[in-house]
């Protein structure tokens, strides 16, 4: 799956948030600065909204909640992240 396909998808439901941040780190540690590059160009666009939306709500809880998602063994690729 693409960036683009999880955010679409986390942006419909809470249900497979946890699955999709699992993916997210995946494709994060292939090429982390190329992945921060395509995530803060994601982020741009959610934050441009104005109006609070159940969609824009949903995927902005996502993202908080892969920036701040910890697991064994990601502590190198969290330091690149933040």
């Amino acid at each position: 799956m693409s960036l683009a396909e999880i955010l679409n998808e986390a942006q419909h439901s809470f249900a497979g948030h946890r699955k999709h941040i699992i993916i997210l780190k995946k494709l994060q540690g292939r090429n982390p600065s190329q992945f921060f590059e395509d995530f803060c160009g994601c982020l741009d666009h959610v934050l441009l909204v104005f109006k609070r939306e159940p969609a824009v709500e949903r995927i902005v809880s996502f993202m908080v909640s892969f920036a701040t998602f910890q697991s064994d063994g990601m502590y190198p690729v969290l330091k690149t992240f933040c």
